[in-house]
């Protein structure tokens, strides 16, 4: 990360996350599990899609790792709010209750 290789960072955060998943160091998975999401949104030029990443880890680990990661979650869909507010103010009225889809801003890029 710090010579501006993104992409070589994620790659070599897999064995890491392994590692620690392995080893029940379940601070450093959490860790490493959210700088790798945030790379490869950095990455791809987005950061819309790494709130469903993150929300996919959170359903398939360890229940020690929920509450932390659910604390990062919160804290990207705060910051995502910050940076879509204007668009959310901008909105009309609806009769029917609004959903639970935070996408509905335009299609977000395929994920490879």
């Amino acid at each position: 990360m710090n010579k501006g290789l993104p992409k070589t960072a994620i790659e070599e955060l897999n064995p890491i996350i392994a590692g620690a998943l392995k080893d029940k160091a379940y601070a450093e998975a959490v860790k490493a599990i959210a700088r790798k999401i945030a790379l490869e949104a950095t990455s791809r030029g987005t950061n819309r899609r790494e709130i469903t990443r993150l929300q996919a880890e959170i359903a398939k680990r360890a229940p020690e790792m929920v509450p932390v990661l659910g604390r990062i979650l919160a804290n990207w869909y705060w910051h995502y709010f910050q940076q879509n507010r204007w668009r959310f103010l901008q909105r009309t009225a609806t009769a029917a209750a609004p959903g639970n889809d935070y996408h509905d801003l335009g299609p977000a890029p395929a994920v490879h």
